[in-house]
């Protein structure tokens, strides 16, 4: 009896050992998740699962509370692995978004370029039109002819 005492306290406590070290991998998942979310009330769930993983883990009383530490490390794993998810989305959404606006600016540029050269082209041929007009109103068609023997015209 004393022996299965002993050996199902020593699983115990390497149950206990592992759960620890599992917790503490999650500690380092959750810092880089930490880092990449941004949403407030993910973080704050994931917070609350972590103190009270937190508190049970630093004093387990017996197995049940053990099987307890391990439910909640699942359930923050779960929690963790669904945050992940939603920032790996988010960041595809970024990226995707930021391909768009890129492509919208350039046709932006484009199109106000042609803009400008359009505009530039009818001012051109506006002036083109006003001195044309202009000019066309002078004929050089029959030019006058000098008078002979230096008379003036206006004799006094």
């Amino acid at each position: 009896r004393i022996e299965e005492l002993e050996t199902d306290s020593i699983i115990k406590n390497q149950d206990i050992k592992k759960l620890q070290q599992e917790f503490i991998d999650f500690k380092n998942r959750d810092k880089k998740s930490n880092n990449l979310s941004k949403n407030e009330k993910e973080n704050e769930d994931l917070k609350t699962v972590k103190t009270l993983i937190d508190t049970n883990i630093s004093n387990p009383q017996n197995f049940e509370d053990v099987q307890e530490i391990f439910k909640q490390l699942k359930s923050y794993h779960r929690a963790l692995t669904i945050a992940e998810r939603k920032n790996i989305a988010r960041n595809e959404r970024i990226q995707a978004l930021e391909g768009l606006l890129k492509d919208s600016q350039n046709q932006l540029v484009t199109q106000s370029q042609r803009t400008i050269t359009k505009k530039e082209r009818e001012r051109l041929e506006q002036t083109k039109s006003q001195i044309s007009s202009t000019f066309s109103g002078l004929t050089f068609g029959s030019i006058a002819k000098p008078l002979r023997g230096g008379l003036s015209v206006h004799e006094q």
